[in-house]
């Protein structure tokens, strides 16, 4: 059973986390006009997730774009932009602003690095998707989501099936859909199989050296 891609990534979470946001460098701005900024920016992000709720992508971007230009130093707005750009199909510029996302809050961006595996797996780029699904792991380790397409990368890209068996397992311990569930379960009855019987078509297919 294959992870809905679009479905995971137009549910994006809004991460605006303010404390400690610091203003963009090169800025001759005073502090209390950075603070209306941020405010204000932050207005017109919470406006543009509504829209984005509420199925209106073109609002949603128009907002989010807003709010950048107000105060560009907000981790997760980013993050929800690419999601709605991706939504309506404009895959490059999805993909170049979670980019973005990823270098300007490197610790705060697990959700980016999760949308865009889930990118390069629609694209069906496994082996890159894996990179970035890994990524997001390493920020949390148990994230279903990127566990699903962490899942789903290793299936479709030359991963071990140790490794792809390692995933699975952290997978049924923390999913929580019957569905993928029961995929797992058979996913890693299949793995298992492979393992033990890797041995006997490593032998079979092996040739013997030739005699020096």
């Amino acid at each position: 059973m294959k992870t809905t891609i679009r479905t995971i990534l137009a549910a994006a979470a809004f991460a605006a986390l303010l404390a400690g946001c610091a203003h963009s460098p090169g800025t001759d701005r005073s502090a209390e006009e950075i603070a209306r900024s941020r405010v204000e920016a932050t207005r017109l992000a919470s406006q543009a997730r509504e829209a984005q709720q509420a199925g209106k992508l073109d609002r949603a971007i128009e907002l989010y774009n807003q709010s950048l230009t107000t105060y560009d130093q907000i981790p997760g707005v980013r993050t929800n932009l690419g999601a709605a750009l991706f939504a309506q199909g404009d895959i490059l510029n999805a993909a170049d602003t979670l980019k973005d996302e990823t270098d300007l809050f490197p610790e705060a961006s697990q959700q980016a690095l999760t949308n865009l595996g889930i990118i390069y797996l629609d694209r069906g780029w496994a082996s890159e998707a894996y990179d970035y699904f890994e990524r997001a792991l390493a920020l949390a380790p148990n994230e279903p989501v990127a566990l699903r397409g962490a899942i789903e990368a290793s299936f479709r890209s030359s991963r071990t099936p140790e490794q792809t068996l390692d995933l699975i397992r952290r997978g049924l311990m923390v999913e929580r859909d019957p569905r993928l569930l029961e995929d797992y379960r058979w996913k890693q009855s299949r793995l298992r199989t492979m393992i033990d019987e890797r041995p006997k078509y490593e032998s079979s297919n092996t040739k013997p050296e030739a005699s020096r």
